[in-house]
């Protein structure tokens, strides 16, 4: 799973699977079970945990257990799930490049994050990238791990700078994650040899989820389409900034709060035999209510002639709205 990563769930699960039941012979079911215990926040999780071994027979060089990351994120914010579920942490090192003319222009702002990279490397921390295309060429050896070691047993690569290069050890809990947007990753102009580098995730708050919560989201969707009297299901005019990843973020945090614990690999079992989807139901409402816009409420009530006692979603909010009818 974590080789074969970056592609929609349901396409890896069709192909890896079908190859998985011929060549092994398992059974449908059995497939289905195993893969979906490997969630891509999983995976990632997984790989950060790796380290190197010294001890290679591949001709006394140290032998890399794992790839670096690639976090595909299917919206522009969906990435910060790795966050919220504590795969990446606060003080991982962020190097986010800017989008204006002047940031990627100048060498200053690629010196800047090449130390901080080398750093990282030299300090065993974690780096995440995001934007930063210009300084690729730069870290050739590191994003390919073409590691070298010194007599002494130390591991290093040659990091670019300008016209110079300079060697840089590299420690064996160095990890690196590049974000790249979806829209990116999958256009024609990305390099097929820049992906091969890394292992490949495709990351949003719809895959974070185990699935038994996930086969829930459109059933939280249409309650709350109705509860809301949105009969074409069209909330991002009622709500401002909803997208595909509101639903299943709040079905993650609210699943959290009633268990008071964590999405993790020892109690998500727990986890989804005592989730209480009623209670999760009437908490989604709660959420959902101060965040709505009144005037399109407004316009609801109008067009509908319903009174706002009839919404569940007005009575508290919005009182004012008795005087309208």
């Amino acid at each position: 799973m974590r080789n074969f990563g970056g592609i929609p769930a349901s396409k890896l699960q069709g192909h890896l699977g079908a190859i998985l039941e011929e060549v092994l012979g398992m059974e449908k079911s059995e497939i289905s079970n195993k893969m979906s215990k490997w969630t891509p926040l999983e995976c990632v999780r997984k790989n950060l945990m790796d380290t190197k071994s010294n001890n290679s027979p591949l001709l006394g060089d140290n032998y890399m257990i794992s790839r670096h990351c690639m976090v595909i994120s299917d919206l522009e914010h969906s990435w910060q799930v790795l966050l919220d579920q504590d795969v990446l942490k606060y003080d991982n090192e962020f190097l986010f490049g800017g989008c204006f003319p002047a940031d990627r222009l100048t060498t200053i702002t690629n010196y800047n994050h090449l130390n901080k990279i080398i750093s990282c490397m030299e300090g065993g921390k974690t780096a995440v990238m995001y934007n930063l295309e210009n300084i690729h060429e730069s870290l050739y050896d590191m994003l390919n791990q073409r590691y070298q070691k010194r007599p002494s047993g130390q591991p290093y690569c040659r990091v670019a700078l300008g016209s110079e290069s300079r060697d840089c050890y590299v420690s064996e809990n160095f990890k690196l994650v590049v974000i790249v947007m979806k829209s990116v990753a999958y256009s024609p102009e990305m390099p097929i040899a820049f992906l091969n580098r890394f292992e490949k995730q495709l990351i949003s708050y719809e895959s974070s989820l185990q699935p038994k919560v996930r086969a829930h989201i459109q059933e939280m969707r249409d309650k709350l389409s109705q509860a809301f009297g949105m009969r074409g299901g069209q909330l991002s005019d009622l709500f401002p900034g909803f997208c595909d990843d509101t639903i299943p973020s709040a079905l993650c945090i609210l699943a959290e709060e009633q268990h008071d614990e964590k999405y993790d690999e020892q109690k998500v079992g727990k986890n989804e035999e005592t989730l209480n989807l009623t209670d999760i139901e009437l908490k989604m409402l709660e959420l959902f209510r101060p965040m709505c816009r009144p005037e399109k409420l407004i316009e609801l009530a109008i067009q509908k002639k319903y009174r706002p006692s009839d919404d569940p979603a007005q009575p508290e909010h919005f009182p004012t709205l008795v005087l309208f009818f």
